[in-house]
């Protein structure tokens, strides 16, 4: 379980991302350094910074996507890969904090490794995946979305790993072995965008991860059923399942725009976990600490902290 009041937007995990971060900012750089830190307090997580500069509406700017994967002493053949982007979106009219938008995602994939990190540890010898975590620079756009105003840090991964081929084995024996490429090993990208406001509700947008969306679904209802989410929001409404498998978007031919578009266009099988009304909070003022319901963010965090133990047979 998590640390009580973990997800309090005072807490320890939330409070230091409700900050601006847009990219190439101070903040953003306090915040990069902040998940460097958390990571390095853990168990055999390995930090690579992939630094770039890209030309933006605004002139030349800096980013910094951050990649974060377990037990590379071993290096599995296959990555479950969970992310978001710790960026903020730039407005000249306003502070933009973006809680939902992704500081919340971004501590919910922070908590499922601490929490998971002990089991983790423990079938690195055995298991043949092993749990990724990437925190995208550079999601939001400047001025306004376009193919060139938008997901710069992902874009930049994603055209690196196509053509980067890592090697798989044991540190122990030397036995390396040349692998996939790195984008050949992601098993999964599982994205995370506009989480924390009560009551979202999700689609099963691509038939590729279906059946992942399903589980989801399945799951949401068992745990559920044991008592393990709070049953109401902090303003007091009742907390309603979130996964609808017979949403009208599914498999729809517009699916929202994100992270996941140049992997997905590279073949990776990609599960978005992105409400399919945007909060009422979406690129305004009202995101930040105010609209975030702890007890919605809990429920997340059991939720895909569940999928990923499940996923990797840490309950076995």
């Amino acid at each position: 379980m998590s640390v009580p009041n973990r997800f309090s937007v005072n807490g320890e995990l939330l409070k230091p991302l409700l900050v601006p971060r847009v990219a190439g900012s101070v903040g953003n750089q306090q915040v990069r350094e902040y998940i460097v830190q958390h990571f390095r307090a853990l168990d055999n997580w390995t930090i690579e910074l992939d630094s770039f500069v890209d030309q933006t509406p605004f002139g030349q700017k800096p980013f910094v996507n951050i990649v974060v994967t377990k037990n590379t002493a071993r290096v599995a053949r296959r990555k479950l890969v969970m992310a978001a982007h710790y960026d903020s979106k730039y407005f000249e009219q306003f502070e933009f904090i973006g809680a939902t938008d992704s500081a919340v995602p971004c501590a919910i994939l922070m908590d499922i490794a601490t929490t998971l990190d002990k089991q983790l540890s423990q079938s690195y010898e055995t298991d043949d995946t092993t749990l990724q975590i990437i925190f995208f620079d550079g999601e939001e756009a400047f001025v306004s979305w376009t193919a060139e105003d938008s997901v710069y840090g992902a874009r930049h991964l994603a055209q690196n790993w196509e053509n980067s081929v890592e090697m798989t084995g044991s540190s122990g024996n030397n036995r390396w072995i040349k692998g996939n490429t790195r984008l050949g090993a992601i098993d999964m990208l599982i994205l995370l965008d506009l989480l924390g406001t009560p009551n979202p509700i999700f689609a099963d947008f691509y038939r590729s991860s279906s059946w992942a969306f399903k589980q989801l679904v399945v799951l949401e209802e068992r745990l559920g059923n044991l008592g393990l989410f709070e049953s109401h929001s902090k303003d007091n409404q009742e907390l309603k399942p979130m996964f609808n498998p017979d949403s009208v978007f599914t498999f729809t031919s517009r699916p929202p725009l994100d992270d996941h578009l140049p992997f997905i266009h590279r073949g990776v099988s990609i599960l978005h976990i992105i409400p399919t009304v945007f909060p009422s909070v979406w690129h305004n003022p009202m995101d930040n600490a105010d609209c975030v319901d702890p007890a919605t963010v809990e429920k997340f965090a059991i939720l895909f902290r569940s999928f990923v133990a499940e996923y990797l047979g840490l309950l076995d």
